[in-house]
């Protein structure tokens, strides 16, 4: 005899239902076609969608939207260095990053369903995986030079240098929308001046 080899496409419509496949000879001679059937299960997979990659900074928790659909009744997440999960099996959930985390420079999550119709021969799906890559940005090295440690109130106004240039300087005695120090107008006392500054490609912000 002869092996015949086809494939098929299951529909929509298919799914959860048996579905009916006959082989029909050709007819030879004075003989009638022959024909055998044979009929298959067809099982609805499991479906999960980890979500697309973004960026995150390094002291933001990562929040993860993940999503599941088909046979899926349940997922898992996975990945990272020893961050934890705030429910490893909620789709949608968050991450909080740890120093190995950030010095590797991105993570690779992992959504995985279970397995939609068991094990064995006769349960031929198998849990499904989607993964997210969330890369990590380092916050700005930001430093703020020409303060000096007393001033009296009648000291001229000062000018400041914040580094990176671009940030923001705050605090008593700023004279708002500059990075001037006015002694005569901070509070007696001391004193806390800031200087902020956010990545313009990253979004990322810190401050001294």
């Amino acid at each position: 005899g002869s092996n015949v080899t086809a494939s098929y496409t299951p529909s929509a419509g298919d799914v959860g239902n048996l579905v009916r496949f006959r082989l029909t000879s050709n007819v030879t001679g004075v003989c009638v076609a022959g024909y055998d059937e044979i009929q298959i299960l067809i099982h609805q997979t499991a479906r999960v969608n980890a979500g697309l990659d973004f960026e995150v900074c390094e002291d933001d928790i990562v929040n993860l939207n993940g999503s599941f659909s088909g046979a899926t009744t349940s997922v898992t997440w996975t990945g990272g260095v020893g961050g934890t999960f705030a429910n490893a099996t909620n789709p949608i959930t968050t991450y909080t990053l740890t120093a190995a985390d950030i010095a590797a420079g991105g993570i690779t999550f992992s959504l995985t369903s279970n397995d939609p119709d068991g094990a064995g021969p006769t349960n031929p799906c198998d849990p499904v995986v989607d993964q997210v890559y969330v890369k990590i940005n380092k916050l700005p090295e930001v430093f703020l030079f020409g303060l000096q440690p007393p001033y009296a109130e009648n000291n001229p106004t000062v000018n400041l240098d914040g580094i990176p240039v671009g940030g923001t300087y705050t605090g008593s005695g700023i004279i708002a929308g500059t990075n001037q120090f006015d002694p005569g107008s901070a509070s007696v006392g001391p004193v806390n001046i800031t200087y902020t500054y956010t990545n313009p490609i990253t979004g990322c912000t810190n401050f001294v």
